[in-house]
């Protein structure tokens, strides 16, 4: 529901003339402002193609009204309605699924590192057995971001490694491995983010000088996780269980972030060079 300049809707619309504008007052602290931008950004671009008419400003106070239907009033709502195949969905399947959902059925690699043939097309194919998964493990990976899942196929090799991830420093998954879910690494990945984000602090912590931040190990009672950057723009993180040798995993994941952070610099100057 909206209102003029009222803060209990979800919707406010503040101030007068060319400096009318909308305030969306839904998203939390801790909303993913991305995903956040681009479900408003498809609402307006929806409501203006259909031509929909708003409904009556809300007055007085939203969070008591009963003249209007109330959003979702937690996270677990608000997946429940998502899940429902409503409108959001609808709006936000070509976007998200396109670049997010289907990194996992993209394309898988063979453990030489060659691009494996694509699935066949089950729906037309009569008689043909539906193609069967990646194996557990494997890279399933965004086709434009397969430098990555190259590194993450080194990585998910050791037998004792669970999963792993390249994430961008504010928490999206760039590519990730088979063995995790779509919405359960989009989760680890935030947590990934505000964790790294923590240690950076606690650089205060350490001797004086340039103490920049390499690497993190978690040690849990059933394994560990290890986070290095990964140049200046993304982070590797793995999972593995206690039988692994820690030290040679961490030694082969700061090889392959230093690889890739020398790789990425020099495209970016070729590029540049290029103009």
């Amino acid at each position: 529901m909206g209102g003029h300049d009222n803060r209990t809707c979800a919707v406010r619309v503040s101030g007068h003339g060319r400096g009318r504008h909308l305030e969306i007052r839904l998203p939390g602290a801790d909303a993913n402002p991305y995903l956040a931008l681009a479900s408003v950004l498809a609402a307006a671009h929806h409501g203006i193609r259909e031509a929909l008419t708003p409904p009556p400003a809300s007055t007085g106070n939203a969070y008591t009204t009963t003249a209007h239907t109330p959003v979702p009033a937690g996270l677990d709502q608000a997946l429940a309605a998502y899940a429902d195949g409503g409108l959001a969905e609808h709006l936000l399947t070509r976007t998200r699924h396109r670049s997010n959902s289907t990194r996992c059925a993209t394309r898988s690699r063979t453990p030489s590192g060659d691009a494996a043939s694509p699935a066949p097309d089950t729906q037309g194919a009569a008689g043909k057995p539906p193609a069967a998964p990646p194996p557990p493990g494997r890279t399933c990976v965004y086709t434009h971001h397969d430098y990555d899942a190259r590194l993450l196929d080194e990585i998910v090799a050791d037998p004792a490694v669970r999963g792993a991830m390249v994430l961008t420093l504010d928490g999206l998954v760039r590519v990730h491995s088979t063995s995790l879910e779509v919405q359960e690494a989009d989760r680890i990945a935030a947590g990934l983010a505000a964790a790294h984000a923590t240690h950076r602090v606690s650089a205060e912590f350490c001797p004086p000088g340039d103490a920049s931040w390499h690497m993190s190990l978690v040690e849990f009672s059933t394994g560990y996780v290890l986070t290095i950057a990964a140049g200046d723009d993304a982070l590797l993180s793995a999972s593995t269980t206690r039988d692994t040798k820690v030290d040679d995993l961490a030694h082969r994941m700061r090889a392959l972030a230093l690889r890739r952070a020398h790789d990425i610099t020099t495209a970016r100057q070729h590029l540049s060079d290029a103009r």
